[in-house]
């Protein structure tokens, strides 16, 4: 089990930067911060991404992706997504992702994704899928994004189809009069 602890960058993905498909099992990748103007707090993978119980938490980006930014599409196995922070300072109404943000589709199985935010007005706190999302047995718990957005989904929030197979979406929350979905 490989851990990413405590760094920080300028530029994309402070705890890893991967120009490529990227698999981790059985890790943690948390407290790593982007203080530039960047993505990915805790990682940034410009190919397919496949996580198998992995644990993403408390890190941060200046724009989107506060836990993860995947440029290709994701696979999601097990795993905790916690207390992640998208601060989206200028992406304006196109960014978010506070735990997870995929410029392709989402496929999630039994994680938890919890307390994550959007500091700015973006969308999906949880996670943004510029594609299609399946979630199954997963649970979104209390993601918030904080300023108004009229694209919404405090909890997740799909550009494409959207499959769900049980799980929970629970005190999700997205701020404003103009906010579309806060599940």
């Amino acid at each position: 089990a490989a851990t990413f602890f405590n760094n920080s960058a300028l530029s994309f993905g402070a705890g890893m930067y991967v120009d490529g498909p990227l698999i981790i099992v059985a890790s943690q990748i948390a407290s790593n911060t982007i203080s530039g103007s960047a993505h990915g707090g805790g990682i940034y993978a410009s190919g397919f991404l496949t996580l198998t119980q992995v644990n993403v938490l408390s890190n941060t980006a200046s724009h989107s992706g506060g836990g993860i930014y995947a440029l290709s599409g994701a696979i999601v196995n097990g795993g905790v997504f916690r207390n992640n922070v998208a601060q989206n300072s200028t992406d304006g109404l196109t960014g978010g992702g506070g735990a997870i943000y995929c410029n392709g589709s989402v496929t999630m199985t039994g994680t938890q994704v919890i307390t994550n935010t959007v500091a700015g007005s973006g969308a999906g706190a949880g996670i943004y899928a510029n594609g299609g999302l399946v979630l199954t047995s997963t649970q979104l718990l209390s993601n918030t994004i904080s300023e108004d957005s009229t694209t919404g989904g405090a909890g997740a929030f799909a550009e494409g189809d959207a499959i769900l197979a049980g799980g929970l979406f629970q005190n999700n929350y997205c701020a404003g009069a103009n906010c579309q979905g806060g599940a």
